[in-house]
């Protein structure tokens, strides 16, 4: 049995798979972010070892031959910080580039396999203050587009989005090639401001919505041009104002932060990229089907959409 380690800001999973097919799954409420904010490595370890035993007992018969490890573990929070590989990277890039060792503290005896994340390609020439808006990178990313090329997904070239902690657009040229990203905070931002500011009360969906999904999304996009902080501060006046519910200003919310996410794709475009291109569109499905919705506002309905929500479907792609 070999053990896929997919290890992200907040979460990690842990596959067994044998011979191609998955045969055990665990999740562990913990990432890299535990660590960079004070967890030690070792209670992350702990934790996986502890997950991988689990697998184990669960599959009688099939020893652990190996681990195979991406994400934030190759960070600098992680447990092996490795370079990124730089794009434009294939699959044999990939492949090329991987890192193993051993480490008894995850699983005694077997090899550890990491595979580096990828950063863009920035020209050594430009000015520093040019150069700074195309830094960009991914660590998981790369493992999920190269598993939706190769279970056919979708035909090169296209653009894959990852709705997580962060939103990542991930470019993949017509040689299925990774060619650059872009990404922002939105995942964590809309935590950030749910858990911890004033306006995390008024996004309690205590209440079905009254308002229909196209006027949020009419509005949100309005209100955006306004001034993004400025547009945040919607939700609390609405609670206080009167007329509408939990469910409306929590989608409201959820709908601005993808309006603001919208202003990648004239950065694409500043840089080359076709946006016009197919999307695949990966995470939960609510939050897939609302990110869609507004791609296809933007750039028109004639943009073709994949959507990949399915659990199983996104543990396929690793």
């Amino acid at each position: 049995m070999v053990i896929v380690l997919d290890c992200g800001t907040t979460n990690t999973k842990i596959y067994g798979v044998t011979e191609g097919v998955c045969v055990g799954e665990k999740y562990i409420k913990m990432g890299v972010r535990d660590v960079a904010v004070g967890i030690g490595r070792e209670e992350l370890k702990a934790e996986i070892r502890k997950a991988i035993g689990v697998l184990a007992e669960e599959n009688v018969g099939k020893k652990v031959r190996r681990v195979i490890a991406y994400g934030m573990l190759t960070s600098e929070s992680g447990f092996r910080e490795l370079p990124h590989t730089i794009a434009p990277a294939g699959l044999e890039d990939l492949r090329n580039c991987v890192e193993t060792v051993y480490d008894p503290a995850i699983w005694e005896g077997v090899p550890i396999t990491y595979i580096r994340g990828i950063k863009n390609s920035v020209d050594s020439a430009l000015p520093p203050t040019e150069a700074v808006s195309r830094f960009d990178f991914m660590r998981g990313e790369e493992t999920q587009t190269m598993g939706a090329i190769r279970l056919g997904c979708c035909k090169p070239p296209f653009h894959m989005v990852v709705l997580s902690s962060h939103t990542k657009f991930v470019h993949i040229d017509a040689d299925g090639r990774i060619t650059g990203s872009c990404t922002t905070m939105s995942g964590q931002y809309y935590e950030a401001v749910r858990e911890h500011s004033i306006i995390g009360k008024s996004l309690q969906r205590t209440e079905e919505s009254n308002w229909s999904l196209d006027a949020i999304i009419d509005c949100a996009g309005r209100c955006c041009r306004d001034g993004f902080t400025r547009a945040t501060m919607i939700p609390r006046f609405m609670e206080v104002m009167g007329g509408f519910t939990g469910a409306d200003r929590d989608n409201f919310f959820q709908t601005l932060i993808i309006w603001e996410d919208m202003a990648l794709l004239d950065f694409m475009e500043e840089q080359g990229e076709d946006t016009k291109l197919p999307y695949v569109v990966i995470g939960q499905k609510e939050r897939c089907e609302l990110f869609v919705r507004i791609l296809q506002k933007k750039l028109g309905a004639e943009v073709k959409t994949i959507v990949l929500s399915d659990r199983e479907a996104i543990r396929d792609l690793s």
